[in-house]
């Protein structure tokens, strides 16, 4: 019988450890200020496309592919619109309000514990 092949937790590698201190100041220090990004997006650059969109209050935005859910955080904290973060990968949104919630995030977990279900 043929071994399995060995199972490598990639994402979990790169990412396991995204909330921690220490990543966020080095987002801090590369990016100026840290919105749980994990890629080279800047806050310029977020706020930028965010006035490309012309959001509202009354907006919705599917963030698909959300990762940590920093950026798309940012989006609602900075327009007020309605953001739904989903990830193929479970335990993503990752980044939290500085209370703990996941603020317009939260319906992410609803959506992937439906998907599952």
């Amino acid at each position: 019988m043929p071994d399995e092949p060995k199972v490598v937790d990639r994402y979990g590698a790169s990412y396991g450890h995204f909330t921690s201190d220490v990543y966020s100041e080095i987002r801090r220090q590369a990016f100026g200020k840290d919105i749980g990004q994990n890629s080279w997006l800047t806050l310029d650059e977020l706020e930028r496309f965010i006035s490309f969109l012309n959001l509202t209050t009354s907006s919705r935005v599917l963030d698909v592919g959300c990762g940590s859910g920093g950026p798309a955080l940012q989006v609602s904290r900075t327009t007020g619109c309605e953001v739904v973060g989903v990830d193929v990968r479970e335990g993503c949104p990752r980044h939290r309000e500085p209370d703990g919630r996941r603020g317009a995030l939260r319906l992410a977990r609803d959506l992937q514990a439906r998907r599952r279900g």
